[in-house]
């Protein structure tokens, strides 16, 4: 895309608030974001949020131990 000169700019890791903090009967809630990977600014004004799903290393079990 960059090359056909369809990119403006991107940011990485970009940070979007889903719900400030707030208290409610004497609670107090934290707030709560959501980061993606890549915020991509198109030339044609469009915006793309990108999350890049990441695959488990087929070397390594979930506990992080080398598997056999």
């Amino acid at each position: 895309m960059e090359a056909n000169k369809q990119i403006l700019f991107f940011l990485n890791k970009p940070r979007y608030s889903l719900q400030e903090a707030f208290e409610k009967d004497g609670k107090t809630y934290r707030k709560i974001e959501y980061i993606a990977d890549f915020e991509i600014h198109n030339t044609d004004g469009s915006i793309e949020v990108v999350d890049v799903e990441r695959a488990q290393d087929q070397r390594f079990s979930h506990d992080g131990k080398d598997v056999p």
